[in-house]
């Protein structure tokens, strides 16, 4: 059975441990804090990497950047229309149910099937929706702001 991770469990483990040591005593949950400053951390130094940067600013991370939203919306859709019922039928089709490698296999072909669908419709909800929408709000913005 799992034992529910809580500050009193968790600082049983070797770095939590020495970190509870130095946690603020008045802080909810110990926890937290340690996680903010990692948080924090790894902030300021992609801030100050050019190399970390780069991730975050290729073409492909922006566009998925834009994409997020609509991956957001659509993910749900798609697994629901599409991932239920192709996990099975490939498994009865393509790979085959003998064994755990079977299934696993029948498994990560629906997935790879499931994912381009899910960035197809969010693409298309993408330039259907998402983007008619921020172009009217950001014209609202502008014929309001201008009515001062």
């Amino acid at each position: 059975m799992l034992q529910k991770l809580t500050w009193s469990t968790a600082n049983s483990a070797p770095g939590y441990r020495t970190l509870a040591a130095f946690s603020p005593p008045t802080w909810g949950e110990s926890w937290r804090f340690w996680h903010g400053i990692g948080s924090l951390l790894l902030l300021w130094t992609t801030a100050h990497s050019p190399l970390l940067q780069q991730l975050f600013t290729n073409h492909f991370s922006r566009y998925f950047g834009k994409l997020s939203y609509a991956l957001y919306l659509m993910h749900g859709p798609v697994v629901h229309m599409l991932g239920y019922w192709l996990v099975p039928w490939c498994q009865d089709h393509i790979s085959g149910r003998g064994n755990v490698w079977q299934r696993e296999i029948g498994f990560a072909i629906a997935t790879v099937v499931v994912v381009a669908a899910t960035v197809w419709a969010a693409d298309l909800f993408w330039r259907a929706c998402d983007k008619g929408s921020v172009r009217l709000a950001r014209w609202t913005e502008g014929w309001v702001m201008k009515r001062d």
